[in-house]
């Protein structure tokens, strides 16, 4: 019996020990709360992140990007706010290619511009075009392409403007090689030049595999045999459909 008591008490002792390490623990934690929310920078992060999320929304309730969900223009935003431009600029000067934060292509040719370089075409033909893109400081690179090159074979804009889409490949080259520290996060390739299918950062196997499991009780038996299948096999041309269709449940 002593014995037994013996072993309760160091039991209890041990308990003790941790519910008091726990405890300490528990105020560390607490304090450092404190602090950080005593901190003005972050208070600054919190408000200005708070202020991005609600203008991402009403830029979707406005119904002019109705492709668009509010994730994606909080990205476009973020990013934009990187180079300085304005929320406006952002959600009508860059999309979501593959994942990543692009141009569009008059888009990068306007900003260029507005930042004082200047972008002038010579030996323009129907079957080719040179591009310069110089700068009062002395920065000056030249980029030529021709309809057959190799480049542009997988263009779609090809077959319906390739005047243009000749003009703005030779822009993205130079500014992908030489002038890419103006753009911060921002990629300077178009869905062309991408080796794989656009997918938007929203249509994830692991996105869609999170809603799946929040709404599982909401799916109908074959469907949800049906999803599955999908994200087993690894369809992704099926993930933006699926996506679309567990979020409005």
């Amino acid at each position: 019996m002593e014995d037994e008591l013996e072993i309760l008490k160091k039991e209890l002792l041990v308990k003790e020990k941790e519910i008091n390490r726990l405890t300490a623990k528990g105020l560390a934690v607490t304090k450092e709360l404190s602090i950080i929310q005593s901190n003005d920078s972050v208070n600054a992060q919190m408000a200005e992140l708070n202020y991005t999320l609600i203008m991402a929304q009403k830029f979707i309730d406005s119904k002019a990007f109705p492709t668009m969900q509010p994730e994606q223009a909080y990205v476009l935003i973020k990013a934009g706010g990187e180079m300085g431009l304005q929320p406006m600029e952002s959600m009508t000067s860059l999309c979501i290619i593959n994942g990543a934060v692009s141009f569009h292509s008059k888009a990068l040719a306007g900003r260029l511009t507005k930042l004082g370089y200047k972008i002038s075409f010579s030996n323009e033909t129907e079957n080719g075009v040179t591009c310069n893109i110089s700068h009062e400081n002395g920065f000056s690179e030249t980029e030529s392409i021709t309809k057959n090159s190799q480049q542009l074979a997988r263009s779609k804009a090809m077959s319906f403007a390739p005047k243009n889409k000749m003009r703005f490949h030779c822009i993205r080259q130079i500014a992908n090689f030489h002038l890419a520290h103006l753009f911060g996060s921002v990629s300077i390739w178009e869905e062309d030049d991408m080796p794989n299918k656009t997918i938007s950062i929203l249509h994830t196997k692991e996105n869609i595999e999170e809603l799946l499991s929040l709404k599982a009780e909401m799916i109908q038996p074959d469907d949800l045999v049906h999803i599955e299948r999908i994200i087993k096999n690894n369809e992704e041309d099926k993930y933006k459909l699926i996506y679309n269709k567990l979020k409005s449940l």
